[in-house]
């Protein structure tokens, strides 16, 4: 898939619209030079799940982030944000509990920055769903995505 987008409305809503395929167990990764759009895309699908994209946090301090789902729980209940841009490596995300997420089927995980983890994902999860944003020559944002 790629699309490009022009507004935060409209990546926002592409966010919303790919939530609808999502189900509990998976992992979003989200990757993207600072800027990208990617906290934005992350807001579109917590949206979609009742989140308020206004009360929607990037987690680069916190480093994780967990909200219930409010709407749309048949196989979601909850969804953990995680940025991994200050960790210094791996293990770090092991430590903040991030496996006590990872196998859940009623969880829905979002990753910033999932470079400083992948080879964890990889080996560890099995539904993964990665998306890239770029930013285009127009001011626009570009997404790309792959699963696996």
């Amino acid at each position: 898939m790629h699309q490009t987008f022009h507004t935060i409305e409209d990546m926002t809503l592409a966010g919303s619209t790919i939530a609808k395929s999502l189900t509990g167990g998976s992992i979003v990764t989200l990757t993207g030079e600072l800027g990208a759009g990617k906290t934005t895309f992350a807001k579109g699908i917590l949206a979609y799940f009742g989140i308020p994209p206004e009360t929607v946090t990037s987690p680069t301090f916190s480093i994780m982030n967990i909200y219930p789902a409010v709407e749309h729980t048949d196989t979601i209940k909850h969804i953990v944000h995680i940025d991994t841009y200050r960790l210094n490596d791996a293990e770090e995300l092991l430590e903040i509990g991030f496996e006590d997420y990872l196998h859940d089927p009623e969880t829905l995980i979002l990753i910033e920055w999932p470079e400083k983890v992948e080879h964890i994902i990889d080996s560890l999860a099995r539904n993964i769903h990665k998306y890239n944003l770029a930013h285009t020559a127009d001011g626009g944002r570009l997404l790309t995505s792959s699963s696996n």
